[in-house]
């Protein structure tokens, strides 16, 4: 069965609030009353009683406890209502097992609450519990007892199963017990590192909600893309918890002297193999040595976070800490024995995947790649979809293609008719080439979304967490095993159902051999059932008999004919992907010789490889001579080596 056989027209349903519990009936607590100062503010009007009924009697209009958990109860059940009518829709059925009920329990989930976790801070709980943050998984279980006694210490465990919060609570839990009250001009006690401006912000947000009940301890993030006048004025009024990217934290440490981190007590390292893989090891370094001057860096607990484990890790961990650490997430705690478990059998750890996740692959000619992906969020309506790609350039094109590609040509539509489109979800787009103002709104407007998709690079492939992600599309191939466990771990995190569907040509099949040499199943899924509905769609709403692929292929073609500027999208992205394939390092899997250039031209709306740059000087848009000016050849793979902010 297809993801979805919606139509794109019908209006998405609301989404069920987030919860931590395992489908049990939610508790609701007495809410507290205003606070004296307001009072006297509080308007006249009519009241309910205890019983439900309207009180004229009184005029206060406040509502009385029982009032309130009659209307919460009553917004709780339609919400339960909405939630099941949307499992209905999204029918997933053969491609994924989706039965939300209350029979089991996620593994992730180990029983325990964060109320019930003895002498933690009273107003921290409260704000956890007000974000429904209620039940402990099994990571934060482990980690927070040693945290807690601030021990230095390594946090693995798989992707998506709450590692934030396992050293965040005890953290802000500590903080909150001081017996003077942290004021911001107190300087840093808190530096918690992201490899990405993404990260940085959802760790703030995450972050803030804990600190709900904790007002006077301020969290911020400094971060690359914004401007540092401003960043220095933060850090000049005070910032207890700072979260940033590493290059822009050393900055500050070497040129703002109004920085004061000299009340230091916590390092967090963030997805460190992360920031180690994107090549700020030096800046990692020169960090230590900085904080080394101007705190007592030994008596600072550093915390590092990953979902795998390497080499470069504990090089790190050697690095920053001459007392050892703590290993949480491992079978031992000897680091000769962990070493050892890790040679033998690194990657059963490595590789270690959500239990209710469901894995996908199809096999699509360079031909159908654009038009086949057009077929499925055709078909999956309402759902929440995040497409990896391996460029900024194809995030471009497709962004702009999906927000404008339509059902029929719009000379067909009457004067005042907008043709309806094929893709009616809301299109977000990240990249590393997007300035960060508006990385930051399309992350944040995503996350809230209901149906929504978000085309991007693999600079969202890790830590990032979107809430009722069903479904991962991988386009363009993972580079390597790992990325594509990354990428997979934006869907089914904290106990949640969810799929992953990875786009493959013939040639490329052996890489789901290397797949399954490293335990990770993954099964073939066929086009057909696509085909089928959009078949019956054209059917119905355009009573024509044709084809699926044919009928796409023709609408892309009259996107691309409607603007010159969607060729030159086009052309990029078409390029860009040729490029980024030659760079890939398994060759045996993955060469460029091995790919049908003039298929792939089609797919993207051009007519071939050789001739797109022709069409192109004939509308004027990029003449000869620039061609010649800039080295351009008509061969499609080059030697040279891109630069690196193409594939972020």
């Amino acid at each position: 069965m297809i993801l979805n056989i919606q139509m794109p027209s019908r209006p998405a349903v609301q989404k069920q609030p987030a919860s931590m519990s395992s489908g049990k009936d939610k508790k609701y607590s007495r809410m507290s009353r205003p606070d004296k100062r307001d009072r006297n503010n509080v308007r006249s009007g009519p009241n309910r009683r205890g019983d439900g009924q309207r009180d004229f009697s009184r005029g206060d209009d406040r509502l009385s406890h029982n009032s309130k958990k009659i209307k919460k109860d009553f917004k709780h059940k339609k919400n339960q209502r909405a939630h099941k009518q949307f499992d209905d829709d999204v029918d997933l059925e053969d491609v994924l097992v989706v039965d939300e009920k209350k029979d089991e329990e996620s593994h992730v989930f180990v029983g325990d609450n964060f109320d019930e976790i003895p002498g933690l801070n009273a107003n921290l709980v409260r704000g956890l519990k007000e974000h429904n943050f209620v039940t402990l998984t099994q990571i934060q279980k482990e980690a927070i007892p040693i945290v807690i006694k601030n021990k230095d210490c390594i946090i693995k465990s798989e992707t998506g199963s709450g590692k934030t919060l396992a050293y965040l609570v005890p953290i802000i839990h500590q903080l909150g017990e001081r017996e003077e009250k942290i004021k911001r001009e107190d300087g840093t006690f808190c530096v918690i590192i992201c490899p990405t401006r993404e990260l940085c912000i959802q760790v703030v947000e995450t972050c803030k909600q804990a600190l709900k009940n904790l007002v006077h301890i301020v969290v911020g993030a400094i971060m690359g893309g914004e401007q540092i006048k401003k960043e220095k004025a933060r850090l000049r009024k005070g910032i207890n918890i700072l979260v940033s990217t590493p290059g822009r934290l050393l900055y500050h440490i070497q040129n703002t002297t109004c920085f004061n981190y000299v009340p230091l007590k916590y390092i967090v390292f963030e997805e460190s193999d992360r920031t180690l893989d994107l090549g700020f090891k030096k800046e990692l370094d020169e960090l230590v040595v900085q904080v080394s001057q101007k705190t007592d860096y030994q008596k600072i607990q550093k915390i590092l976070i990953s979902a795998n484990f390497s080499e470069q890790i504990q090089a790190l961990t050697a690095k920053i800490s001459a007392e050892g650490f703590e290993h949480i997430g491992f079978k031992s705690n000897n680091p000769e024995e962990i070493a050892k478990e890790e040679a033998q059998n690194a990657q059963d750890d490595a590789y270690k995947l959500p239990a209710k996740l469901s894995q996908k692959y199809v096999v699509v000619g360079e031909g159908h790649r654009i038009s086949f992906i057009l077929s499925i969020l055709m078909a999956s309506q309402n759902s929440k979809i995040m497409i990896f790609v391996a460029t900024c350039d194809e995030v471009e094109f497709l962004e702009t293609l999906f927000q404008n590609v339509t059902l029929y040509p719009a000379e067909e539509a009457g004067d005042e008719e907008e043709p309806q489109k094929i893709v009616s979800a809301s299109i977000f787009k990240l990249h590393g080439k997007i300035d960060q103002k508006s990385r930051t709104k399309a992350y944040l407007e995503f996350k809230k979304s209901n149906n929504s998709i978000l085309i991007c690079t693999d600079v969202a492939s890790r830590g990032l967490d979107f809430e009722d992600v069903r479904l991962i599309i991988q386009l363009d191939p993972p580079a390597t095993i790992t990325d594509y466990v990354n990428r997979m771990g934006r869907t089914a995190r904290i106990g949640n159902y969810g799929m992953s569907l990875m786009f493959l040509t013939k040639s490329e099949l052996a890489f789901v051999d290397r797949l399954s040499e490293k335990g990770i199943n993954v099964e073939r899924y066929e086009q057909e059932e696509y085909n089928d509905y959009i078949e019956d769609r054209i059917r119905k709403d355009l009573n024509e008999e044709m084809g699926a692929h044919p009928f796409l292929v023709s609408r892309i073609r009259d996107f691309m004919r409607r603007d010159m500027r969607h060729k030159v999208k086009g052309r990029k992205a078409y390029m860009s992907y040729v490029r980024a394939y030659a760079k890939m390092k398994d060759k045996e899997i993955f060469h460029p010789k091995n790919l049908n250039l003039q298929l792939l031209a089609k797919s993207y709306g051009l007519h071939t490889s050789h001739t797109v740059k022709d069409e192109m000087d004939s509308e004027g848009l990029i003449s000869r001579q620039t061609l010649k000016d800039q080295g351009k050849r008509r061969r499609v793979v080059h030697s040279k080596i891109l630069e690196k902010e193409e594939f972020m």
